[in-house]
């Protein structure tokens, strides 16, 4: 039975409030009250996606690029508000809309660092696994204590913050006498852009650990995501692609951290995470270094790998399907009158 909803939510970010006096408030003030929230955040996330096409097909440097991927993102970060808005504006606050919301945030968080990535020509797909990994580790922990406690927790500076600062490192990539100072390697190899990209870390890192202690998490079922999650990290970046890490890890956070979801919007108990594709991505690698061949893309671990990865795509559809599904109910295709 799907419990009673309730949106609770402790707001300490530094910036949001001014960003929704500012400019969320102005906007909803002319938008036209008969579209719904759920149209809203659909159509917002389509901008991220199409940000994402262009990072990664478009790969030579132009300014324009920068530019247009710095609007696509503005103008999914505006959505990602404006839909909250929009429910409560029209009463139409839903188990649904946060499921969709706070779902595909969850590969959005992904797509931002991996725009990021490509943008900047971050030399090291390890640098990608580690922040896939730090950065999905602290997403956990914050959905799991709204599960646990009902409350939704954003620290001062947390997804808004880094969403806002991708923006600017976006514009300032736009000029290309910045862009070449962000590029250059300075440290030992690592460009100025990578080194403010792992420092930003940081953020990750508190957020994962402040939320663990003041949550005081022990349900096993985290730990082990935690330790899955470490193994999927590491063991796909001997894949080398950083397109493969960035789906792998993105795709199989998104199953254990939908689950959660799901458990606390239509009830039920938490599901295990994913045991069996850790287990036979860490065959394959045992495997390869058994026998001293380098991985390339043909052959038997050609196909093992899409099978792998077709795997993880069903059952992340599966867990969407079923959980809109099961709040069907909630759906609207036109606000009340």
């Amino acid at each position: 039975m799907i419990p009673e909803y309730k949106y609770q939510a402790h707001d300490h970010s530094l910036l949001t409030p001014i960003f929704k006096k500012q400019v969320v408030d102005r906007v909803m003030r002319k938008f036209p009250v008969s579209i719904p929230a759920n149209l809203i955040t659909i159509c917002s996330n389509l901008f991220i996606y199409f940000a994402l096409i262009l990072a990664f097909f478009y790969r030579d440097y132009h300014p324009l690029k920068f530019l247009v991927i710095a609007i696509c993102a503005f103008i999914y970060l505006l959505g990602d508000h404006m839909d909250g808005a929009q429910a409560k504006r029209t009463g139409t606050s839903s188990p649904l809309g946060e499921f969709f919301d706070h779902y595909l945030d969850i590969f959005n968080n992904g797509i931002f660092i991996y725009i990021l990535y490509l943008l900047f020509n971050v030399s090291s797909v390890y640098i990608l696994a580690v922040y896939l990994l730090f950065s999905y580790l602290a997403h956990t922990v914050l959905l799991y204590e709204q599960y646990q406690s009902k409350w939704l927790n954003f620290e001062r500076i947390g997804t808004f913050e880094g969403v806002v600062l991708a923006i600017l490192f976006m514009l300032a990539g736009s000029v290309p006498a910045i862009f070449n100072v962000l590029i250059h390697p300075y440290f030992s190899g690592f460009s100025l852009f990578t080194c403010i990209f792992l420092l930003s870390l940081i953020g990750a890192l508190i957020t994962f650990f402040k939320t663990l202690i003041r949550a005081k998490i022990k349900n096993y079922k985290i730990y082990l995501f935690f330790i899955l999650l470490i193994l999927v990290s590491f063991t796909t970046v001997k894949f080398y692609h950083s397109y493969i890490v960035f789906a792998i890890i993105v795709i199989y956070s998104s199953l254990f951290i939908g689950d959660i979801q799901r458990a606390h919007l239509c009830g039920g108990r938490l599901e295990l995470p994913d045991i069996l594709f850790p287990v036979f991505t860490f065959f394959i690698i045992i495997i390869l270094i058994m026998i001293d061949i380098p991985f390339q893309f043909f052959d038997f671990f050609e196909i093992y790998f899409i099978i792998l990865f077709m795997y993880l795509i069903i059952c992340a559809l599966s867990l969407f399907i079923s959980t809109v599904y099961q709040l069907r109910q909630f759906w609207y295709w036109k606000n009340p009158e």
